[in-house]
């Protein structure tokens, strides 16, 4: 007895927690289920009243064929949608992502939409075998405009999803993913061509006013992604590559800064002097205020390990030194062309929505938290300064709205000057403007007591309030500031 409690509450805390990490895709999924019905309860009622009154057979047949064939179009739309990387990740920064699992979209809700869309298929394949097998014979009736014929269509589409389901399946997608790739795209570019051709209802082509959307913006995410890439074009050196101390066969690759990134995410990486199809995905591991940015990859498969050998001239770089692989000689002699694509959202990507945060990971697998840990010391250090700037300003006497540089930035000489390196006394530089510190005063980021400090020293300026002598002295002092 106690054996059997210990079980159940096992079984219940693993439930517990599957449903905490799982819960929202898991309500996408259930929403997403009924809204299938309902397009198949939409699209089959009307083809069963349509043929009331027949063999109850038939009946059943064309409305579930009927049916299955607009939760196929659906899907199709869907999951070509899904695609698009460029449109997921804008998507991730706006109110969607807190109803829609934008996290998951690629590869996990992409998989369930094509299982969905593999199931409907058969439905429908099914359906229409039956009914040509009550019927004893094939329908050859024909499809765009005469030209093409169903039954042939519809053939070639059930084969074509049977490759793409055989094709997407754990094992083969892990062991050969090139592989998978290439099969993966060939279909999918030869399936929805098909799929206008077969959409035809009763005479009326109806498939592609639903699916033909989605194809034409998964066209425009892929030629901005095209274009992306081609600007992104950059040049490695031997000084920008160099291997991670104590990670063994882990590589760090510097490249320039080439577009605005969120600490967590990602971009896509080509080397043409590998393969100029592969892209492989690699976690930005520089934070968005850095001027450079940094990949750490991780020699685990043929392309890593000759990125390896390509960038560093044909070094070890499983080594786990500090200094840079690459000061042996310059790879091909004329540094490396790499071809940047992203960035792209990831769940990382979302770590400012919490209070608190734990950050787990190892090996290359940390490389997000250490853009998400520099960030976050960045933004500190930001906040830090600003509330020494409002207290120095607040103590000095001045007007509220003027704030001190960061330390080194702006440093100026000023009146009654001090020696030994010692902070200069209150006085004025050049321009007039106030010194304290030795530093410039200028204005930056005001908080709240500083905006209203303005608005009252405008006022002062324009005659609106009296001020003793005092008040006085500093409106004078703040027209000629400014």
């Amino acid at each position: 007895m106690r054996r059997a409690r210990h079980r159940f509450r096992r079984a219940t805390l693993w439930l517990e927690t599957w449903l905490e990490s799982n819960a929202f895709l898991l309500s996408t999924t259930v929403v997403f289920a009924f809204l299938n019905v309902a397009v198949f309860y939409s699209a089959s009622t009307p083809e069963w009243r349509r043929r009331a009154g027949g063999p109850l057979a038939p009946q059943w047949l064309f409305a579930t064929a009927r049916g299955s064939a607009a939760v196929l179009t659906l899907n199709a739309a869907v999951t070509i949608l899904l695609a698009a990387r460029s449109l997921v990740t804008a998507l991730r920064g706006t109110v969607l992502n807190l109803f829609l699992p934008l996290d998951a979209a690629m590869p996990t809700f992409h998989a369930v939409v094509g299982a969905a869309t593999v199931a409907a298929a058969a439905v429908h394949t099914g359906a229409h075998f039956a009914r040509y097998a009550a019927a004893g014979a094939v329908e050859w009736r024909g499809g765009l405009n005469g030209t093409t014929c169903l039954f042939v269509t519809g053939v070639s589409l059930v084969a074509v999803l049977g490759c793409l389901a055989v094709v997407a399946t754990p094992r083969l997608r892990q062991r050969h993913y090139e592989r998978f790739y290439f099969v993966h795209v060939g279909l999918a570019t030869l399936f929805f061509p098909l799929l206008f051709l077969h959409g035809v209802h009763r005479g009326v082509h109806v498939t592609y006013r639903y699916v033909g959307p989605a194809v034409l913006v998964y066209l425009a995410d892929k030629a901005f992604r095209h274009h992306r890439t081609v600007r992104a074009t950059v040049t490695v050196r031997p000084g920008n590559v160099g291997a991670v101390p104590g990670a063994r066969g882990a590589l760090r690759l510097r490249l320039p800064r080439l577009f605005s990134y969120t600490a967590g995410q990602y971009a896509r990486i080509c080397v043409p002097a590998i393969s100029r199809t592969q892209w492989h995905p690699f976690t930005i591991a520089s934070a968005p205020h850095e001027a450079d940015m940094t990949f750490y990859i991780a020699e685990s498969g043929d392309w890593t390990a000759a990125l390896g050998r390509l960038l560093t001239g044909g070094g070890d770089t499983a080594g786990g030194g500090g200094g840079d692989a690459g000061d042996g000689g310059e790879a091909g002699g004329h540094g490396v062309d790499v071809r940047v694509r992203g960035p792209y959202g990831a769940p990382a990507q979302h770590w400012g929505q919490f209070e608190q945060i734990i950050l787990i990971g190892g090996g290359v697998g940390a490389t997000p938290f250490v853009a998400i840990t520099k960030d976050i010391h960045h933004r500190l250090k930001a906040v830090e300064a600003h509330a020494q700037t409002c207290a120095a300003t607040a103590k000095a006497g001045l007007p509220p709205w003027f704030a001190a540089p960061p330390r080194g930035t702006a440093a100026a000489a000023g009146g009654g000057g001090g020696g030994g390196g010692r902070p200069l006394g209150p006085g004025r530089d050049r321009a007039g403007r106030q010194q304290r510190g030795g530093q410039r005063l200028e204005c930056r980021r005001p908080c709240a007591h500083q905006q209203a400090a303005r608005r009252r020293c405008r006022r002062v300026r324009r005659g609106r309030v009296r001020l003793g002598r005092a008040g006085q002295r500093v409106g004078r002092d703040a027209a000629a500031a400014v």
